[in-house]
């Protein structure tokens, strides 16, 4: 049995007044193959428009 787990990154675009989002980034790893290696994919959307990110800070 193959497993996924999915990560998606959202942008808000800047400026808009209704605070439409889209994804900036995906990540998927997937387990359960023969070998018991997980398999890891990554996309990065890039996009011709400002968007505004936050980010965590940990201190």
């Amino acid at each position: 049995m193959k497993t996924l787990f999915l990560d998606m990154e959202w942008g808000q675009v800047y400026g808009s007044y209704r605070r439409d989002f889209i994804p900036i980034d995906v990540c998927a790893v997937i387990s359960g193959s023969e070998d018991g290696v997980p398999v890891l994919e990554s996309k990065k959307f890039r996009h011709d428009i400002d968007l505004v990110i936050g980010r965590n800070t940990i201190n």
